[in-house]
């Protein structure tokens, strides 16, 4: 059986809610402790952060974190999580990070956006034409601002070509559900029977 782990790196950008990055990724890696020595386990999640240089980046709630990466020098990813987010009065990320986020999706990433995370992925011009939701308060800003996007203000998780976005800051918990499914689906099957 294929033991390759799937690279998901979790993007960190100023003003990110901390819990949308650290609670997925701990469930990530509860994953691999509590499937390891399951039959159907196909290697699991590499999880780790990444932003556009080594420096520190303000949370939310203030606490700084440093990534594991920055764009030049992290693994490829096959998932990137975009974390739910203060700000979406106005454009929330740079060039560089639009450009990084266009090169994965191209690449073939998944891209997963945790509530108002869908408001970066907009700003980058990543979601027009696909379906997503975002916190059900600021559907209607994310449509009115973006009229290409279909937003689905009713749904806590839509599923879109290479998306999946959240539409509540703790529906984080059903996306890695939902990554864990399509990554690794003999052991979801066998879990969820």
């Amino acid at each position: 059986m294929n033991q390759r782990r799937v690279n998901v790196a979790f993007l960190l950008i100023q003003g990110s809610f901390l819990y949308s990055s650290v609670g997925p990724l701990e469930m990530l890696k509860s994953f691999n402790s509590l499937c390891k020595d399951d039959p159907l386990y196909s290697g699991g999640f590499n999880a780790y952060t990444v932003s556009q240089s080594r420096k520190e980046s303000k949370t939310a709630c203030g606490v700084n974190v440093v990534p594991d990466y920055d764009f030049s020098n992290c693994p490829d990813p096959d998932v990137v999580w975009v974390s739910s987010h203060l700000i979406i009065e106005k454009r929330v990320c740079s060039g560089s990070v639009c450009s990084w986020l266009a090169k994965q999706k191209n690449k073939g990433a998944k891209i997963v956006s945790v509530c108002t995370g869908a408001f970066l992925l907009a700003d980058c011009g990543l979601l027009s034409g696909e379906a997503a939701t975002t916190h059900w308060d600021y559907a209607h800003t994310l449509q009115e601002r973006y009229p290409d996007i279909n937003v689905v203000a009713n749904e806590s998780l839509v599923v879109s070509s290479n998306f999946i976005t959240t539409g509540a800051g703790f529906a984080w918990q059903q996306a890695v559900l939902k990554l864990v499914e399509i990554c690794n689906p003999p052991i979801c099957n066998r879990q969820f029977e």
